[in-house]
C-alpha cells in the first residue's frame, strides 16, 4: 500500500485524478505513533495542523495508484512502454538516447527530452554511472507483507496508520 499526504490532494486536482484516487483510496485522517519510551500513543490529526485546508488523504493499494498515474501520463501524451528493459541510457545536449530490449526480445532505441529513472532500489542510472554510494550509517532494509483480518483502529481513526518504533528502528501498519 501507499500512505498518501493531504498536500497530494491539491496535486491529484492539478492532474485530473481526484475522483479515481478518491474511489480507489480508503480516508485517513490522522496517524498514530506507538513507542516504548513513551506511556501512551500519541495521534496526529491533519485536521489539527497547520494548513486546516486539507484534514484528510488517503491508503491506497499502490498497484492501483501507480496505474491510475500511468494511465493519466498516457492520455496526456507521454509515450509509454511496459514490459521492457532499459538497457542504456546516454546523454546528449538535446536530452538522452534510450535503448531498450522489448518483450519478444528486439531492441529499440529513442530520442528523449526527458530521462525518469523509476527503477527503485536498482538505481539503474547511478548504477550505470558508478555514482551510487551506501550510506553506512542509514543502510536500511524493507520487509512487506499483506494481511487479512488486522485489528483497525476504532471508529473514524479506522483508516490512520499507525507507526511504531523500537530500539532498532520502526514499522508502520497501513490498513
Amino acid at each position: 500500500g501507499e500512505s498518501l499526504l493531504p498536500l497530494n490532494l491539491p496535486l491529484f486536482e492539478r492532474l485530473g485524478v481526484a475522483a479515481e484516487i478518491q474511489r480507489i483510496g480508503m480516508p485517513k485522517l490522522g496517524a498514530e505513533f506507538v513507542s516504548p519510551w513513551h506511556k501512551q500513543p500519541v495521534t496526529f490529526d491533519f485536521a489539527h495542523a497547520l494548513d486546516k485546508s486539507f484534514p484528510s488523504a488517503y491508503q491506497v493499494r499502490r498497484s492501483e495508484f501507480d496505474e491510475i498515474l500511468f494511465k493519466n501520463a498516457v492520455r496526456k501524451g507521454a509515450r509509454a512502454l511496459e514490459a521492457c528493459r532499459v538497457t542504456t541510457v546516454e546523454f546528449t545536449p538535446q536530452g538522452a538516447a534510450v535503448a531498450a530490449r522489448l518483450e519478444d526480445g528486439a531492441e529499440q532505441r529513442w530520442d528523449t527530452r526527458f530521462v525518469v529513472d523509476a527503477s527503485g532500489r536498482d538505481t539503474f542510472l547511478a548504477s550505470k554511472m558508478g555514482i551510487k554510494r551506501r550510506n553506512r550509517k542509514h543502510n536500511s532494509a524493507a520487509i512487506y507483507g499483506h494481511f487479512t483480518g488486522a485489528k483497525r483502529l476504532p471508529g473514524k481513526a479506522e483508516g490512520n496508520l499507525t507507526v511504531f518504533w523500537f530500539e532498532h528502528g520502526w514499522y508502520w501498519d497501513i490498513p
